[in-house]
């Protein structure tokens, strides 16, 4: 949209990226401006929110736009690095999610009666969203694998 990829690369720490010319750091310059002027402007409060709303925006879109091409102007090592990073921390996010819901288990263990879990009373004894999010991550690992396969 605004910003070219050539002028970005990925973070070193987090997710995201950085510039690495001088065209990035004139790019994010002027997103900064764009979303801090409008409040020493002589306007409507109303645009005074609005203005920076719709620039972080526009930004977020084209940020996420520059991220999503980037790979198309790394060398191929640098692209092996970024998949290694990315697996990394996936299975990582993984392991976690899978030791807080084993750790929850084992503080809440099972109603003695009745050898089950309190279903009916609402109570689990870890936050059912934590296997949501393990869901979601291996139904994107398996939508991004069935593409990558038939995508010829």
């Amino acid at each position: 949209m605004f910003g070219r990829p050539e002028w970005f690369t990925y973070r070193t720490f987090g997710w995201g990226i950085k510039a690495k010319t001088w065209q990035g750091w004139a790019y994010i310059g002027v997103f900064v401006a764009l979303m801090v002027i409008p409040n020493y402007l002589p306007i409507a409060s109303d645009l005074k929110s609005a203005i920076p709303k719709a620039v972080l925006a526009l930004g977020l879109i084209d940020i996420i736009s520059i991220w999503v091409q980037l790979d198309k102007f790394h060398d191929e090592r640098e692209q092996l690095h970024q998949l290694i990073i990315e697996r990394n921390c996936s299975l990582a996010a993984i392991v976690s999610l899978c030791a807080i819901i084993a750790y929850r288990c084992y503080q809440n263990p099972m109603v003695p009666a009745t050898g089950i879990f309190q279903l009916n009373t609402g109570k689990f004894p870890f936050d059912p969203l934590l296997v949501v999010m393990a869901m979601v991550m291996a139904g994107t690992k398996l939508a991004s694998t069935i593409y990558l396969r038939y995508r010829r």
